[in-house]
């Protein structure tokens, strides 16, 4: 009963992927006629540090909005721990 079942998902799959890579083929043969490049591939390493540098972009304008609305939100008086 699973040989029936591995046969024909196995069948699909080897007819879906060429046809699916046949198509991406088409689609950026003819961008490359129009004259547009199709966008460079990034290495797995720049990936990761761009979204490390995000990270710690938003974790700085995290910490500046803090302070700012706890500047503008000072009433002058004392805080409330007494100090």
């Amino acid at each position: 009963m699973l040989q029936p079942i591995l046969g024909a998902i196995l069948g699909l799959c080897f007819f879906l992927i060429p046809s699916l890579m046949y198509r991406e083929g088409i689609r950026q043969g003819m961008q490359l006629n129009k004259g547009i490049e199709p966008p460079a591939l990034k290495s797995p390493i720049q990936v990761v540090k761009e979204i490390q540098q995000e990270h710690e972009q938003s974790k700085s304008e995290k910490k500046l909005t803090s302070d700012i609305e706890t500047m503008f939100n000072y009433n002058g008086g004392d805080t409330e721990d007494g100090t």
